[in-house]
């Protein structure tokens, strides 16, 4: 798991007092899937699944479309 990813999920840990994981699977997806783990209040969870996802996507791009057009030449 790159080092950034570890930071942020340290980061967003101590911001909503629990813990989250990103758990690294085989297929494409445009970010890491988060996993919310331990005892959420409803409102926390939903809170905490627009920040993830928010700063998740900002932190990953996925340059797939360079790479054709590079290709492409």
């Amino acid at each position: 798991m790159p080092q950034g990813l570890t930071d942020l999920c340290r980061c967003l840990t101590d911001a909503y007092g629990t813990d989250l994981a990103a758990v690294q699977i085989m297929t494409s997806l445009p970010a890491p899937l988060p996993v919310f783990t331990g005892d959420w209040t409803p409102a926390r969870y939903r809170a905490a699944q627009r920040d993830v996802h928010a700063r998740l996507a900002a932190g990953f791009v996925n340059l797939t479309w360079l790479d054709a057009a590079l290709l492409a030449g």
